[in-house]
């Protein structure tokens, strides 16, 4: 299997979409690998926030992220 990576420019109301094929493997780490070292992340948009490590969505998030995209016809 070969490896892909996938660059655009970010502008507003820009969406990425993954959509993983047919699993497997047990876990993906090709977004992890690009990543840079939690270290030299730039500080938090909210003073004493700290940054977020990757987690699933919860169903709330995953309902506003759906409608997101059917508002803007992205998706059916």
């Amino acid at each position: 299997m070969e490896s892909m990576v996938h660059q655009a420019v970010i502008e507003p109301h820009t969406v990425t979409l993954f959509v993983r094929g047919p699993r497997r493997k047990k876990l993906s780490h090709a977004a992890e690998e690009l990543m840079p070292p939690r270290e030299s992340w730039p500080a938090a948009a909210i003073s004493g926030d700290a940054p977020e490590e990757s987690r699933p969505c919860t169903l709330a998030e995953y309902q506003r992220m759906r409608a997101y995209l059917i508002n803007r016809e992205l998706i059916g």
